[in-house]
């Protein structure tokens, strides 16, 4: 197309110094990082607080195969948990 110019890098360094605007840009990615693991962590912390909340426990939340692993364990003779899977 015209008026455009590809940037081509030569050397990696190149790339990671983005023509001279890599604080702007990696600076950029890191604060999105930052706010996305922030708002991940934010989340858990709100489902936490909301099951909490309504009385439910870890137990109560045990996935399909969670109980099915559940339900064949059995204690081995030294009090050591054996897992028996059908």
């Amino acid at each position: 197309m015209r008026g455009e110019t590809a940037v081509i890098w030569e050397r990696l360094h190149e790339f990671f110094a983005m023509g001279g605007f890599a604080l702007y840009v990696w600076g950029s990615y890191a604060v999105a990082l930052a706010v996305v693991l922030i708002e991940i962590v934010l989340l858990i912390l709100r489902k936490r607080s909301i099951l909490g909340h309504l009385g439910w426990t870890g137990a109560d939340l045990k996935t399909p195969d969670e109980e099915r692993l559940a339900q064949h364990r059995r204690p081995d003779r030294e009090g050591v948990v054996e897992n028996e899977l059908p």
